[in-house]
Protein backbone atom coordinates (compact mmCIF):
# COMPACT_ATOMS: atom_id res chain seq x y z
CA UNK A 1 0.00 0.00 0.00
CA UNK A 2 1.04 3.81 0.50
CA UNK A 3 3.35 2.76 3.58
CA UNK A 4 5.29 0.28 1.50
CA UNK A 5 5.71 2.82 -1.51
CA UNK A 6 6.93 5.89 0.99
CA UNK A 7 10.00 3.25 2.75
CA UNK A 8 10.68 2.68 -0.79
CA UNK A 9 11.49 5.77 -1.24
CA UNK A 10 15.12 7.23 -1.05
CA UNK A 11 16.04 10.47 0.55
CA UNK A 12 20.21 10.28 0.81
CA UNK A 13 19.78 12.78 3.65
CA UNK A 14 22.65 11.33 6.32
CA UNK A 15 20.10 13.43 8.74
CA UNK A 16 21.50 13.47 12.65
CA UNK A 17 18.54 12.17 14.42
CA UNK A 18 19.20 12.90 18.06
CA UNK A 19 17.81 16.07 17.58
CA UNK A 20 14.61 14.47 17.18
CA UNK A 21 14.99 12.34 19.96
CA UNK A 22 15.75 14.73 22.61
CA UNK A 23 12.79 17.15 21.39
CA UNK A 24 10.85 13.49 21.91
CA UNK A 25 12.51 13.04 25.44
CA UNK A 26 11.47 16.41 26.23
CA UNK A 27 7.87 16.08 25.49
CA UNK A 28 7.41 12.49 27.14
CA UNK A 29 8.67 14.05 29.98
CA UNK A 30 5.63 16.44 30.13
CA UNK A 31 2.26 15.07 31.60
CA UNK A 32 0.58 15.24 28.73
CA UNK A 33 3.01 12.81 27.34
CA UNK A 34 3.43 10.42 30.20
CA UNK A 35 3.79 6.62 29.14
CA UNK A 36 3.98 7.90 25.24
CA UNK A 37 5.43 5.74 22.66
CA UNK A 38 7.69 6.91 20.06
CA UNK A 39 8.67 5.41 16.89
CA UNK A 40 12.18 6.68 14.98
CA UNK A 41 11.97 5.88 11.05
CA UNK A 42 15.11 6.38 9.71
CA UNK A 43 18.44 4.91 8.56
CA UNK A 44 20.28 5.13 11.17
CA UNK A 45 23.62 6.49 10.16
CA UNK A 46 24.27 8.45 12.60
CA UNK A 47 26.82 9.07 15.60
CA UNK A 48 26.28 7.15 19.17
CA UNK A 49 24.03 9.22 21.14
CA UNK A 50 24.82 10.86 23.83
CA UNK A 51 25.41 9.35 27.34
CA UNK A 52 22.99 12.34 29.39
CA UNK A 53 20.18 10.94 26.74
CA UNK A 54 20.49 7.75 26.92
CA UNK A 55 19.95 8.27 30.95
CA UNK A 56 17.11 10.45 30.05
CA UNK A 57 15.42 7.93 27.92
CA UNK A 58 15.88 5.16 30.59
CA UNK A 59 14.36 7.03 32.96
CA UNK A 60 11.32 7.63 30.95
CA UNK A 61 11.80 4.14 30.15
CA UNK A 62 11.43 3.15 34.05
CA UNK A 63 7.62 5.46 33.75
CA UNK A 64 6.31 3.08 30.56
CA UNK A 65 7.18 4.89 28.16
CA UNK A 66 8.10 2.89 24.97
CA UNK A 67 10.85 3.50 21.90
CA UNK A 68 10.51 1.82 18.67
CA UNK A 69 13.00 1.95 15.65
CA UNK A 70 12.08 1.51 11.95
CA UNK A 71 15.71 0.98 10.09
CA UNK A 72 15.44 1.61 6.11
CA UNK A 73 17.96 -0.04 4.52
CA UNK A 74 19.98 -3.05 4.53
CA UNK A 75 21.93 -3.48 7.74
CA UNK A 76 21.72 -3.51 11.67
CA UNK A 77 22.00 -0.05 13.69
CA UNK A 78 26.04 -0.06 13.36
CA UNK A 79 26.00 2.27 16.37
CA UNK A 80 25.11 1.93 20.31
CA UNK A 81 21.88 3.96 19.48
CA UNK A 82 20.05 0.50 18.85
CA UNK A 83 20.30 0.35 23.14
CA UNK A 84 17.57 3.28 23.19
CA UNK A 85 14.64 0.86 21.80
CA UNK A 86 12.77 -1.54 23.28
CA UNK A 87 11.73 -3.35 19.89
CA UNK A 88 13.56 -2.81 16.40
CA UNK A 89 12.41 -3.69 13.21
CA UNK A 90 14.10 -3.51 9.42
CA UNK A 91 13.32 -2.70 6.39
CA UNK A 92 14.96 -3.52 3.04
CA UNK A 93 13.33 -1.43 0.19
CA UNK A 94 15.31 -3.54 -2.16
CA UNK A 95 13.71 -7.07 -1.19
CA UNK A 96 10.95 -5.15 -0.07
CA UNK A 97 10.80 -7.23 3.35
CA UNK A 98 10.51 -6.33 7.11
CA UNK A 99 12.27 -8.00 9.42
CA UNK A 100 11.73 -7.72 13.62
CA UNK A 101 14.98 -7.86 15.27
CA UNK A 102 15.08 -9.06 18.72
CA UNK A 103 18.41 -10.85 19.07
CA UNK A 104 17.67 -12.90 15.91
CA UNK A 105 16.04 -11.36 13.22
CA UNK A 106 12.68 -12.91 12.51
CA UNK A 107 11.27 -12.29 9.07
CA UNK A 108 7.40 -11.03 9.97
CA UNK A 109 6.49 -9.84 6.52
Amino acid sequence: GKTISFLQKSFHGGTDVEPAIQYAVKLMSEEDYQKADLLVISDFFMKDIQNELFKQIEALKAKKNQFYALTIGGGFLETDVHRVFDHEWLYNPAAANLKLLTGVAEEIL
